[in-house]
């Protein structure tokens, strides 16, 4: 799906991501940490598993959107400069 052209229109689409990525990321993250608590520790707690997956769901959101949300409410001139750097300015050349 493209991005809207208008800025209204944007920022919708944005916050409609953003709640998107909520309902996935917390779904699967209880998932995970409720089947990781059942099989692997068997003495810690379905429930305190649950809040743990959706604590951490709800953290990675939210950074993730208020990233989002900071680039889509700057303008192009208020963004910082891409830096491409190449992987070949980070090797360490060795002497034969």
């Amino acid at each position: 799906m493209n991005a809207p052209s208008h800025y209204e229109d944007h920022v919708k689409w944005r916050f409609t991501r953003c709640v998107n990525d909520i309902a996935v990321k917390s779904v699967a993250a209880t998932a995970f940490s409720v089947l990781g608590a059942k099989f692997f520790f068997k003495k810690v707690p379905v429930s305190s598993a649950a809040v743990v997956g959706l604590g951490t769901a709800l953290g990675m959101t939210y950074k993730n959107c208020e990233r989002e949300m900071q680039l889509s409410l700057t303008s192009e001139r208020e963004q910082p400069p891409q830096v491409n750097r190449s992987r070949k300015d980070e090797c360490i050349k060795l002497k034969k």
